[in-house]
């Protein structure tokens, strides 16, 4: 899985080539393990990304049928699970709605099986979520018919301007291309 070819990438926000090495020693992979790894700053804007990085076709694949299996560790998902991320949409929501002036649609970016979108959902706002992942997106509809398409973000299977509020929970660090994900 891990021998798949990595490739430079041009920066994700200025499209420089022009980088200096960062670190070379921080988390590999899904465990907490520390490792190395190529960590470089883009001498143009500053940004800090992970470079040498692997193709696009790597983490389309790997994020449509393993992450997850990696992820739960193969567990299945869980009444404690649910539970755990409806809570952690309540403390979101909490957060948000203070802010927002009105009810509308909201996108939840990286959704899972879309459990962070009950508390939006209770609270009138139409909610979609999306995630690469085949299996957390059925669970969505088995489990509780929560509308969750699977789609990554760098390329949305919506109109322009259709939502009136994205979140994203820990799900932008696993973009392939952080520059056409905030794009769209």
């Amino acid at each position: 899985m891990y021998n798949a070819k990595k490739i430079l990438h041009k920066c994700e926000i200025c499209n420089s080539k022009l980088f200096s090495q960062f670190q070379n020693y921080g988390k590999v992979g899904l465990t907490a393990e520390y490792g190395k790894i190529s960590i470089r700053i883009c001498l143009n804007c500053s940004f800090i990304m992970i470079n040498p990085r692997y193709t696009k076709k790597f983490y389309v694949n790997y994020y449509k049928e393993k992450y997850g299996k990696k992820s739960l560790g193969n567990k299945e998902i869980t009444k404690e699970y649910i539970r755990s991320q409806i809570k952690r949409g309540h403390k979101v929501y909490n957060f948000f709605h203070k802010f927002l002036k009105k009810k509308g649609s909201i996108l939840d970016h990286g959704s899972g099986a879309g459990y962070t979108m009950v508390p939006w959902i209770k609270n009138g706002w139409k909610s979609i979520g999306i995630d690469p992942y085949k299996t957390a997106v059925n669970k969505s509809k088995e489990l509780e018919n929560l509308d969750v398409k699977q789609a990554f973000g760098e390329k949305l299977p919506f109109k322009k301007d259709y939502f009136d509020l994205v979140i994203s929970l820990g799900s932008l660090e696993h973009s392939y291309n952080l520059k056409l994900s905030m794009n769209e």
